[in-house]
């Protein structure tokens, strides 16, 4: 939820609804709700891009989007990547819609990690992982009927957010 607040505080105009999709290496996390109340559906998908690295892409296997099956998010106005990952991708290609990411996945999928990194100036850790990183967005763009924005903030502006509101409760 710290991606969600750091996401839509990024935004100059944000719109009544909005979703954020944060895929970190662990798992992913799908979060839809509205400004006037926050956060209303939550869904965090136990499969990450290390993780589908790890179990699926390090020996070549099909990936599988089962992690995403029982994942129906309610509609929203906006949606937006957000984290390191998003960030990375968007180096790959220029828009994280449907066709932006299948060709993401494409163009990975054919690339030695350490052609990635140098072609496109990601760290090798995050080389490593991207192409599992496309899969999942790629889901979770899918899932939730949006193309994907870029987030201006994330964790780390939501975290501030948290910590600032969180002052301001002690002074008040």
């Amino acid at each position: 939820m710290l991606a969600w607040d750091g996401a839509l505080a990024a935004l100059e105009h944000p719109p009544e609804s909005a979703a954020v999709c944060d895929i970190g290496g662990g798992s992913a996390q799908l979060v839809v709700g509205t400004l006037e109340s926050g956060p209303a559906w939550v869904r965090s998908v136990d499969l990450g891009s290390l993780r589908l690295t790890t179990r699926l892409l390090a020996d070549s296997d099909p990936p599988s989007a089962e992690a995403f099956e029982a994942v129906v998010p309610p509609v929203a106005q906006i949606g937006m990547a957000a984290g390191g990952t998003a960030r990375a991708l968007r180096r790959v290609v220029g828009t994280l819609d449907g066709e932006g990411l299948a060709e993401a996945v494409a163009e990975l999928s054919k690339l030695k990690r350490a052609k990635i990194s140098k072609r496109y100036g990601i760290p090798p850790p995050r080389a490593k992982t991207l192409l599992g990183g496309a899969i999942l967005f790629t889901e979770a763009q899918r899932r939730l009927g949006l193309p994907l924005e870029l987030a201006g903030g994330g964790v780390r502006e939501g975290s501030a957010l948290a910590l600032f509101r969180a002052s301001a409760a002690v002074y008040a």
